[in-house]
């Protein structure tokens, strides 16, 4: 049966799930992307797959879950990330407050990133370097975004994700920072366990907030900043191989 209305349950359940305040409510995401959707597909944690009349076809095999058949054009506008692809609606793992007076384990990022593709190219960074876990301030876009959990290539959904407050209710001494002021990153002795916190994308530090340390990472003098994305992933590769 293909479902030609917008009015179906199941299409405004889907349509919900483009928007934080969907993913919330419901509990369960989008995963779409034609790498990560066949990863996925034999997974306990996904509800129902959904195809479009002409990418039916397409869907990986998996008798054991129901598939959800819309009309090309309502498909097109659930495609948020423009794949073309069957997608597959799945059950969001649990997100759990962080206690800041716990000491940290491994090494911890928190991060406040807004732009959905940049955290999920961090947190994907974060689990190719072994990050123990990942700390949302409150601006943060939530992890479980399609376009998220796509430029993630999954990787939200598998690394351990924690809730933390605003960037300025951290409390002070408790992480160590990217600075272009810094010590130089090549001469640091990563400690084993510690917080590395993101500055927010334009705003950077609040100033009523004090690091450990700063840590700076050598460049030329032309640019004056890398990409937050980037510069944390430089800064976890040399924590990774400092181990």
């Amino acid at each position: 049966m293909v479902i030609e209305s917008s009015d179906n349950k199941y299409f405004k359940l889907c349509k919900s799930l483009l928007t934080s305040k969907g993913i919330k409510k419901n509990n369960l995401c989008i995963i779409s992307g034609r790498k990560i959707v066949p990863e996925f597909i034999n997974n306990q944690a996904v509800s129902f797959a959904v195809a479009a009349e002409k990418n039916l076809s397409e869907l990986p095999q998996n008798n054991n879950i129901e598939t959800k058949i819309f009309k090309d054009s309502l498909f097109s506008e659930l495609d948020s990330c423009g794949t073309a692809f069957p997608f597959l609606v799945y059950k969001t793992p649990a997100i759990i407050d962080y206690d800041f007076s716990s000491e940290p384990e491994g090494l911890e990022v928190i991060t406040g990133l807004g732009d959905p593709s940049n955290q999920g190219a961090l947190i994907r960074s974060c689990e190719a370097f072994a990050v123990s876990k990942i700390i949302l301030l409150k601006n943060s876009c939530h992890p479980f975004l399609p376009k998220t959990i796509k430029s993630s290539s999954g990787s939200s959904l598998r690394t351990k994700l924690f809730a933390g407050p605003f960037i300025n209710k951290i409390p002070s001494n408790s992480f160590y920072s990217l600075d272009k002021n810094g010590k130089s990153l090549s001469d640091f002795n990563w400690p084993k366990n510690l917080r590395l916190l993101m500055g927010e994308e334009g705003p950077g530090f609040p100033e009523d907030i004090t690091p450990i340390d700063s840590l700076s990472i050598t460049m030329e003098p032309g640019p004056e900043s890398l990409n937050a994305t980037i510069a944390t992933s430089i800064a976890l590769n040399s924590y990774y191989q400092s181990k």
